[in-house]
């Protein structure tokens, strides 16, 4: 029943409570999150943007607690990394870059697709942050899963919802952008850490909940995404 249920159970479903989650994790205050001791100690600046968002998006204040707990448990809770020990909320805004807009072009010709010019491809990351010398994109996602937030259930959520290609689409945007603001100085083999998908009903749950993380060797050079995305859009041309 929703009286025993966890609060990101409790909380609908639908494009409105992604907007508002996406929102919320874009404008909050990550330092009082994280000096809260539990979702209940939020500060009134905290609880206030919450119920602000909330508003904005027509959803009930009932459900302020709940997804206070979902921004706590997110911004709280560690997550797996390779360069060293990870927790959103410490992460300092001079190393986060929200909603990063990007349009990157494709030479189709040059990659084999001779029938077709340039291709645009465009969208927001919602995440470019830096840890441990380290670049990642992160995109915050609100689904449901059915099978739980371990493993095997993202997996399988990822394919299902086609966010391998979006993932790449998202690292060729962002390397681009790191060569060009960095220059020489910027190395994807040293620097690029990676890309997190963050489902966010899945944090606070157990260790690893929630978190799907594609190290940047299954991901591969830029040379090899630029090739594969070329084929993949003159695949959908050609339909």
């Amino acid at each position: 029943d929703l009286e025993s249920a966890h609060p990101a159970d409790r909380l609908p479903g639908g494009a409105r409570i992604g907007s508002l989650c996406h929102d919320i994790l874009e404008t909050i205050d990550y330092g009082s999150v994280r000096n809260a001791s539990a979702p209940a100690a939020l500060d009134a600046g905290a609880r206030d943007l919450i119920l602000k968002q909330m508003r904005r998006y027509q959803l009930d204040p009932a459900w302020a607690d709940d997804m206070a707990e979902v921004v706590w448990n997110t911004l709280n809770t560690p997550i797996p990394n390779e360069a060293a020990p990870l927790v959103l909320g410490d992460l300092r805004p001079a190393d986060r870059l929200h909603e990063v807009e990007f349009t990157c072009c494709l030479d189709l010709a040059a990659n084999g697709c001779h029938d077709l010019g340039d291709g645009y491809l465009r969208g927001f990351i919602d995440l470019l942050f830096l840890h441990g010398g380290r670049y990642y994109i992160l995109d915050w996602k609100s689904n449901r899963l059915e099978g739980g937030y371990g493993g095997e259930s993202l997996a399988a959520g990822m394919s299902a919802a086609g966010y391998h290609l979006q993932y790449r689409i998202y690292t060729l945007a962002a390397l681009r952008w790191l060569n060009l603001n960095l220059g020489p100085d910027f190395d994807p083999a040293i620097h690029f850490g990676g890309v997190y998908y963050i489902f966010l009903r899945g944090m606070g749950r157990g260790p690893g909940s929630g978190v799907f993380f594609t190290p940047p060797a299954s991901i591969g050079p830029v040379e090899r995404l630029e090739a594969e995305l070329a084929r993949q859009l003159e695949g959908c041309h050609a339909c």
